[in-house]
């Protein structure tokens, strides 16, 4: 350093503060960050990919992980003051369940049902068949698929046709020879 000899103005040099804005998904996973300078006027969100979650709508931003802080959408613009968290905010997915009696009839004029994902179940529609007893619902109509009951929690993430699944009825039928005989080996019972 040279000593000041004689009257000098000396001038302040500045340098922005930095603020970190960080985005974090459902699980408080650190999925980006953005730097903003103190004297920028305002900030644009701009997270390029909204993250996904299987079963819901993402529905923005907020700054507290509970959404009881300031909602803040993609592309809104901000005034950032200081280092900023935002947490994703979700909605379960309203799914809409088509019914089919797989060759028997659903009980009523309803063909369809809204269920909220990550719910339960509630009642589910009746269906009937003659001769076949309704064993379950089945997003296979073969019955090899994912078999959904009242109580159960929804996971199905898309509109989706459940299928009924049916249990063939076990008869017995009993011969009366009225008097006769039947041949050898032929019982008086069947089913």
């Amino acid at each position: 350093t040279e000593p000041i000899l004689s009257n000098t103005t000396i001038y302040a040099k500045w340098s922005p503060n930095i603020f970190a804005v960080r985005f974090f998904d459902r699980e408080m996973q650190l999925g980006d960050t953005q730097y903003v300078s103190d004297g920028e006027e305002k900030f644009r969100v701009t997270k390029i990919d909204a993250p996904t979650r299987m079963g819901y709508t993402f529905d923005g931003w907020n700054t507290q992980q509970d959404g009881s802080g300031t909602t803040i959408t993609s592309g809104a613009t901000v005034s950032i003051v200081n280092n900023t968290e935002l947490f994703a905010q979700w909605t379960p997915a309203i799914i809409t369940l088509t019914f089919d009696p797989n060759n028997g009839t659903l009980s009523g004029n309803q063909t369809t049902l809204n269920v909220t994902y990550g719910n339960k179940y509630p009642a589910l529609l009746n269906a009937t068949r003659t001769g076949y007893t309704f064993k379950e619902w089945n997003t296979k109509a073969g019955g090899t698929g994912t078999s959904i009951a009242q109580g159960d929690t929804v996971a199905l993430d898309t509109i989706t046709t459940v299928y009924a699944i049916w249990t063939p009825v076990q008869s017995t039928l009993t011969l009366n020879t009225n008097g006769g005989s039947l041949p050898s080996g032929v019982s008086t019972t069947q089913t």
